[in-house]
């Protein structure tokens, strides 16, 4: 069987490549087979970005397949703003600003709760946050009450909450923003523990 021979033509767009595929097709008395690059890339999406400042002192960037990933650079400084519970002792704030500077140095879901200047708790790795406070309560162990608790993103539930509280924690610290927040607060109130929103979260990509 003799192989058939296969004629390529390519070129921009409006160049005139379909007039000149049917003169050669009819002239050779052959098929054309058409493929339009909008056929071939209709799935294709194009993302445009404005130049980059690779210096910036306010953005970090990591790199992933294909390009990269840029987001605000975390200093771990934030306003404590008291959403609800009593003011705590100059004490208290103090370790639950050590627990939020900790927390952001551990990755995935992270908790952590300090009392008396000391980490004694800590839970990361988890699938979701309530495991990493279980793991946070459980390391802590019979130094949990009284402790301050922090956590590097929002409770999506408040059932971390819950558990902190049932523990003896008497204040925590989170991001914030939520669609559940109200549920959160409604589960400290009931506590009678104080609750701090930072509105800036440490969980990365």
């Amino acid at each position: 069987m003799a192989q058939k021979k296969v004629l390529i033509l390519f070129g921009p767009t409006s160049c005139g490549k379909s007039g000149t595929a049917i003169k050669i097709a009819n002239n050779i008395q052959s098929n054309i087979i058409n493929a339009d690059s909008i056929q071939l890339y209709k799935d294709l999406r194009i993302l445009t970005m404005n130049k980059y400042d690779w210096q910036s002192s306010s953005k970090d960037y990591i790199s992933v397949q294909g390009g990269f990933l840029s987001q605000t650079i975390d200093y771990a400084e934030a306003n404590f703003d008291l959403i609800s519970g009593k003011e705590l002792n100059s004490n208290q704030l103090k370790d639950l600003k050590i627990a939020w500077k900790v927390v952001k140095h551990v990755k995935s879901n992270a908790i952590t709760i300090v009392k008396n200047g000391l980490l004694i708790g800590m839970g990361a790795g988890q699938p979701n946050r309530v495991e990493s406070a279980k793991l946070a309560i459980l390391q802590a162990g019979e130094n949990v009450t009284s402790g301050l608790l922090a956590s590097d993103a929002f409770f999506p539930f408040p059932d971390s909450v819950e558990l902190a509280a049932k523990a003896g924690i008497d204040g925590i610290v989170q991001p914030g923003g939520s669609i559940r927040d109200e549920e959160t607060i409604q589960t400290v109130k009931k506590y009678g523990i104080s609750l701090y929103h930072t509105g800036i979260r440490h969980f990365r990509h």
